[in-house]
């Protein structure tokens, strides 16, 4: 897959990548007779669009900040594995700032209570809603399964739960921000940084860059002017 990202001068689109990994493993899955479900999203802020290939993975969920409302985003392939021949189809939407993009295993929407229910993707959306107002990935991620394991009585689940929850913030628009903000960005760079990851800010506005440097945070967080500058750093 490495090579097939540097081969190029030109990024490769999502339905590629998929395409790639696919001729890389689909005999040997045939082999084994398992298979692989698979969701890979791109997110461009420039456009604020999203281009998803879903491969028999659980539906991903879409918050929108506008309506207050979700919406499932599905994808028209199969698993990787089921067969040698498939065509992989992008399924591409729009994005705005304060949406949320949610994905998760079908751990999460199969979990069952004493009754035998399932979970399932209505509780899952009633929760992401009732959860939304946090702004913060972390704790709604926390607060879903939390509810999971209220609903099944258990804390240990048949299959594995597993979430990523990305919300979309545009800090070039931002004019003000208090402490309480501060501490939710301050929140997630730790959260992140405990799973190896980083945070870049780019295009801050100058009173929010002046707010930064006032209370130090600018030591904390690398701080860019362009989003090229900052993914140039990532990539370092």
């Amino acid at each position: 897959m490495s090579r097939m990202i540097s081969s190029s001068d030109k990024k490769p689109m999502p339905e590629e990548l998929v395409r790639g990994a696919h001729e890389r493993l689909v005999r040997e899955l045939i082999s084994l007779e398992s298979f692989v479900t698979l969701c890979y999203v791109r997110l461009d802020l420039k456009s604020q669009s999203i281009r998803l290939v879903d491969c028999g993975h659980t539906k991903t969920i879409h918050y929108h900040s506008s309506t207050r409302k979700c919406t499932f985003l599905q994808g028209y392939n199969m698993p990787l594995g089921f067969t040698e021949q498939d065509v992989y189809k992008p399924v591409n939407a729009k994005i705005e700032t304060g949406d949320m993009l949610f994905f998760y295993s079908d751990g999460v929407t199969e979990a069952r209570n004493k009754a035998g229910e399932f979970f399932g993707e209505d509780h899952l959306v009633e929760c992401i809603l009732a959860n939304v107002h946090l702004d913060d990935p972390g704790e709604i991620i926390n607060n879903v399964r939390q509810t999971v394991e209220k609903f099944s009585q258990s804390d240990t689940f048949a299959d594995d739960l597993t979430c990523v929850a990305v919300m979309i913030f545009d800090m070039s628009k931002l004019e003000f921000i208090d402490s309480s903000g501060c501490g939710v960005i301050l929140s997630c760079l730790r959260k992140i940084n405990s799973k190896d990851g980083d945070i870049k800010l780019f295009g801050l506005t100058k009173p929010v860059r002046t707010l930064f440097e006032l209370i130090r945070m600018h030591r904390i967080f690398d701080i860019f002017n362009t989003k090229e500058e900052a993914v140039k750093a990532h990539q370092l």
